[in-house]
């Protein structure tokens, strides 16, 4: 595989998108000591050349999904039939094909518990090719560095103004053009710059959305993948402890079901990832583990799927609470390119 290079501005210039992926091309400029045309000409190329992606990330829980499971598939069939029912639907916020007993993973967002299970068994369960499902409800979210994929809503989320048809009609344009202008937002829907920028700031500030950048990791940063199973006996505590810590760890949650918790893991090589795992059976309480190789990724999670979607409820308007922090890692995957050499100028 031919590696992708970036030098040391490119990282730089990422490193500010991943943080703000609205900053302006002149302040990232004086940030890494190029002018704004140069950065937007940097910009333009690693956009074009699929090498990076600038997205708008909509929490799930921002239309009311407030619940995420992991549902393994055994699927027998070109997993490409697999991937082209799925895909349909928004519920599926992420899926990767896999080695092991299971050879897909999806991740699937729902209103509530029943909603989950109803997806899970109705809609997962009835795809022409599927043998086996089972599904993990996360409980509680230990860590999560990863941009791309939102973390489930929690107890602990603040609460916000409920989002109308504007709102909506908003983010649907941000997610797919998430540098546009207030400017260019006010003629996309329609109403007085004053209310777009306003509503914009909003949704922004409040964490409804977010801009962000995400590295072609296939190309950029060849990384073996897993999602590994766990099931703990007594003297769980020190080993969370050690997964937390660990830099391989990019995911880390409890769950419902017959393991414990399942954590994603990113590592330099295979041998890296068996050292791993052996390091992982080898912590006290680990009583089983099963280990998932993610070999390719399907659905990726960005944009949020608003196609079609309205709120629900008489008036049409959420009431809904976000995550008041994002992480500052990045995704894996093989994002398509769009044109991000905007400045953010009115």
């Amino acid at each position: 595989m031919t590696r992708y290079d970036l030098d040391d501005t490119d990282l730089a210039i990422i490193e500010i998108l991943r943080k703000d992926g609205r900053a302006a091309l002149a302040k990232i400029g004086d940030a890494v000591g190029l002018s704004a045309d140069a950065v937007r000409i940097r910009l333009a190329r690693l956009t074009a050349d699929g090498a990076v992606r600038v997205v708008g990330i909509v929490h799930p829980s921002s239309l009311g999904y407030g619940v995420l499971g992991t549902v393994m598939i055994e699927y027998h069939g070109p997993l490409s039939e697999l991937v082209a029912e799925l895909e349909q639907y928004p519920e599926v916020t992420f899926m990767a094909s896999a080695l092991g007993d299971f050879n897909a993973i999806c991740e699937v967002a729902a209103r509530d518990d029943q909603a989950l299970s109803d997806f899970t068994n109705n809609v997962i369960g009835q795809v022409t090719g599927v043998q086996r499902i089972e599904a993990w409800r996360m409980l509680d979210v230990v860590k999560w560095a990863v941009q791309g994929r939102p973390p489930p809503a929690t107890d602990s989320i603040t609460t916000r103004a409920p989002l109308d048809e504007l709102d909506m009609s908003i983010l649907r344009m941000l997610t797919e053009s998430p540098r546009l202008t207030y400017r260019e937002l006010q003629h996309a829907v329609g109403v007085a710059y004053s209310v777009a920028r306003r509503r914009a700031r909003a949704l922004f500030q409040s964490g409804a959305i977010i801009a962000t950048v995400v590295v072609d990791l296939v190309n950029t940063y060849p990384r073996v993948m897993a999602l590994i199973c766990i099931q703990f006996g007594g003297g769980s505590e020190a080993t969370m402890e050690y997964l937390c810590k660990a830099s391989e760890v990019h995911i880390l949650v409890r769950v419902s079901g017959r393991y414990n918790a399942i954590i994603e893991v990113s590592c330099d090589s295979h041998e890296h990832l068996a050292d791993f795992i052996g390091g992982l059976l080898d912590q006290p309480g680990v009583q089983q583990a099963a280990s998932y190789l993610m070999t390719q990724f399907s659905i990726l999670p960005m944009p949020w799927a608003l196609a079609g979607h309205r709120p629900p409820g008489p008036d049409a308007a959420i009431a809904t609470g976000l995550p008041d922090s994002t992480t500052n890692s990045i995704h894996n995957g093989r994002p398509i390119a769009l044109p991000a050499d905007r400045d953010m100028r009115p």
